[in-house]
């Protein structure tokens, strides 16, 4: 081999594909998994994805449709806390990803979207599947549902356009998009290490001394204080329960914040907002309470409900959120407070010690946490009966039963439907102390979409959330309609050998379509669905299927737990069709509109 020939060689040895640095930035992150669905035009990453893992580095999860790859990235993302990663090829491929984009948008998820294109010298020639400003524009339909949706025409922008997307995506908890032509992905880069971004993605910790001064001067004159717990609350819990107890707040939460607080703690009044309790709104409603703080919440229209801060002038609110975004939904807040929530309140108690409020004994709180039973959660416990003794499978005696028979610290994830309204009212997930809780799931033992809200949403979330949390519980509690449209990612749970237990809400309806029909007076149409046997379909895929029918069926499972393998395992269970969910509030609120 001749000279020229060793040096073109050792050349080749120090390039790099632009596919093989954007995994390389990736392992610099700790990103573990990418979720996607391969095609012509995205092959040099897939290819770059499998030279990582047999390096173990970064690997690519081949999802079933391109939606579900969104959500699998999302829950990933939100459960590891870290980035979300999705890749699909053009085309439709890249179209079928976008509910998925906008759900994680909405919830406030950073993922960096990737879709490929056909190769430059191919736009606007009619070339197969072609996405570009001539075709179907791809930049153009992301920018609605990303804070940065851009081409990479060039390989010098390459680098500059990635670290840009990755910033974005952190900086503002939002999704971010690259369109990546074929041949970009392929040409060749100098063999250097990434930058080191995490230096950059970190959360700002600093906090405006005057606003803890001006929230403490708050406190010390309130009468009554209620605090609304959303979910970037989730690790700052521990500080949160002490002020409420030194101002002696009551603590309510949406139902992004549930399971953050322990269902039976003597300052939680339950859930506000879509399925919510009745004593947590009244307690927000009561006329002596003159002050609310929020925290970590988007006061939406599902997170808060019926009670809206601009028809209470006489209570002062105080808004407290990382994402100043979120800030602007409440621009009748007597304080708003953009910060860290755990920072806050950190130095909130400093300022309530340095007034003479002082740290009390636990102990005493405690104990009278494990003797608790919340009012609002008991007043189920007529029907609760009633259907045990007709032998009928009620959804509410299913929720208050699956904390009781999965081990403690079990994570849930509820789907869009009667699924989500079920879990809210009457699913209490069971922790241990609130140290080991906040330890095992930092973000909290409960999880829901309240924004977009797109059904069959948690079926993949649950997917991401189980390879962020390896060795864990967790249970998808999806309805059958969703899984009609998105159960066939069990089959990705199947091959990751992931120990999910999928738990279909079988009524044969879209259940909250059929119930809001007739809790409003509409036309009884289009909710009906077949009776189908989704055990049996499961058993199809090669997943393990059970029957439940009726409760006896519930307590022999349990009695054997063999089932509960490494493996996922679906729970087709047939409920009683005619028990009406918790969305009385809500539709009566849309009737409320509508006759204005």
């Amino acid at each position: 081999m001749c000279a020229q020939e060793v040096s073109e060689q050792t050349q080749q040895k120090d390039l790099q594909q632009a596919s093989d640095l954007l995994v390389s930035y990736l392992a610099s992150l700790g990103v573990e998994y990418a979720f996607g669905i391969p095609g012509g035009a995205i092959e040099p990453l897939f290819d770059a994805f499998a030279r990582s893992e047999r390096e173990q580095g970064p690997r690519m999860v081949v999802a079933r449709h391109e939606t579900g790859a969104a959500f699998m990235a999302a829950g990933y993302s939100k459960n590891a806390d870290k980035l979300g990663v999705c890749a699909t090829t053009t085309g439709p491929g890249a179209t079928n990803i976008i509910t998925g984009v906008a759900t994680a948008y909405n919830d406030n998820i950073p993922l960096l979207v990737i879709t490929a294109q056909t190769s430059l010298n191919n736009f606007g020639k009619g070339a197969f599947q072609e996405s570009s400003d001539t075709g179907t524009d791809l930049v153009g339909l992301f920018q609605f549902c990303t804070v940065y949706s851009t081409l990479v025409s060039h390989i010098e922008q390459f680098e500059r356009k990635l670290t840009h997307a990755i910033l974005m995506a952190f900086r503002e908890r939002k999704p971010v998009h690259l369109s990546v032509p074929i041949d970009i992905f392929r040409q060749k880069l100098p063999q250097q290490a990434p930058c080191d971004l995490r230096q950059h993605i970190r959360t700002p910790e600093a906090v405006d001394i005057s606003a803890i001064k001006e929230l403490g001067d708050i406190l010390a004159s309130a009468k009554k204080s209620v605090f609304i717990l959303g979910a970037e609350a989730a690790e700052s819990c521990d500080l949160i329960e002490d002020c409420a107890f030194k101002v002696g707040a009551a603590l309510v939460s949406t139902p992004e914040g549930k399971g953050l607080i322990h269902s039976h703690h003597p300052l939680f009044k339950g859930v506000i907002g879509f399925a919510g309790h009745p004593l947590a709104r009244e307690q927000l409603c009561q006329a002596d309470v003159d002050t609310v703080i929020a925290v970590g919440n988007s006061m939406s229209e599902w997170a808060i409900g019926c009670w809206q801060p601009e028809t209470h002038r006489g209570q002062r609110l105080v808004h407290i959120h990382p994402r100043a975004t979120e800030l602007c939904h409440t621009p009748m807040a007597s304080l708003q407070i953009h910060a860290a929530v755990r920072t806050v309140f950190e130095s909130l108690l400093a300022e309530l010690v340095s007034r003479g409020i002082q740290r009390k004994d636990r102990t005493r709180q405690v104990e009278v946490v494990n003797k608790y039973a919340l009012p609002c959660y008991n007043r189920a416990a007529p029907e609760l009966t009633e259907g045990w003794r007709q032998r009928r499978v009620l959804p509410q005696w299913l929720m208050t039963k699956l904390p009781q028979h999965l081990p403690p610290n079990t994570r849930y994830v509820a789907d869009v439907g009667n699924s989500m309204a079920w879990a809210i009212h009457y699913l209490h997930p069971r922790a241990h102390g609130r140290q080991e809780r906040q330890q095992a799931s930092p973000k909290g033992l409960f999880q829901a979409t309240i924004e977009y809200a797109s059904m069959g949403w948690a079926i993949g979330v649950s997917i991401g959330a189980a390879l962020a949390n390896p060795g864990q519980t967790h249970v998808c509690i999806t309805g059958d309609g969703s899984w009609l449209m998105s159960g066939q990612e069990i089959t990705v749970a199947l091959q990751q050998r992931l120990p999910i237990i999928f738990i279909v809400l079988n009524d044969a309806a879209l259940g909250m379509v059929k119930h809001g029909q007739r809790l409003t007076g509409a036309e009884q149409t289009g909710f009906e669905l077949p009776q189908v046997d989704f055990a049996l379909l499961a058993k199809s895929l090669g997943v393990r299927g059970i029957n439940i029918r009726c409760p006896d069926d519930w307590f022999e499972l349990f009695e054997n737990r063999d089932w509960m393998t490494k493996g996922p395992v679906l729970l087709d269970v047939l409920v009683d069709q005619e028990q009406v969910p918790p969305i009385q509030s809500r539709t009566s609120e849309l009737q409320q509109r509508a006759s204005k």
